[in-house]
């Protein structure tokens, strides 16, 4: 029986991995990958309870939701880390100093008044629920029937069940 469990494990982690493709392209769609930290935080955990298998995709990023879900209250960056950003990531472009300077003060006062600010909607006016558009991709592509249906051959193998008034039932949700 231990081997049924693993075989079922082993396809619950592909197909979380699934999820987690979807999720990261859903945060690319929404250009959500300032520093990639929320993008690679996700993993797949396995757990048991009451003879039940069940996958949970988690992050430990402490701004899932906030990226997720918005937040009109806005969020405290100071114009100093959006100008070492910018840097980083080659915008500054043309810009002076004091351009610049000037371009991450205004940027840290827009999203002191709402987490997305004027210009972040103009790029990507999609800025939302990317978990909620994830998840549907996902059950979209079939991401649920493929664990059913691999899990269901692997363990007919197993068991060694080739007779086709075998019935294996699966309840994968």
């Amino acid at each position: 029986m231990s081997e049924i469990k693993d075989i079922i494990k082993t396809e619950l982690k592909k197909g979380g991995k699934i999820y987690i493709q979807e999720l990261q392209r859903e945060l690319g769609a929404q250009l959500h990958r300032a520093t990639d930290r929320l993008y690679n935080s996700f993993r797949t955990e396995i757990n048991e309870a009451g003879g039940r298998l069940s996958l949970e995709i988690v992050s430990d990023s402490a701004y899932l939701w906030i990226v997720n879900n918005g937040d009109s209250s806005g969020v405290q960056v100071e114009a100093d880390v959006i100008l070492d950003w910018m840097k980083q990531k080659g915008l500054t472009g043309s810009m002076s100093q004091g351009e610049a300077l000037r371009f991450a003060r205004n940027t840290a006062r827009q999203l002191a008044d709402g987490y997305y600010t004027p210009g972040g909607k103009l790029v990507a006016p999609n800025r939302y629920f990317f978990v909620e558009i994830a998840m549907d991709n996902a059950e979209r592509i079939g991401v649920i029937a493929h664990i059913e249906e691999s899990i269901g051959k692997q363990v007919e193998r197993v068991m060694g069940w080739d007779d086709p008034e075998t019935v294996l039932q699966l309840n994968v949700s």
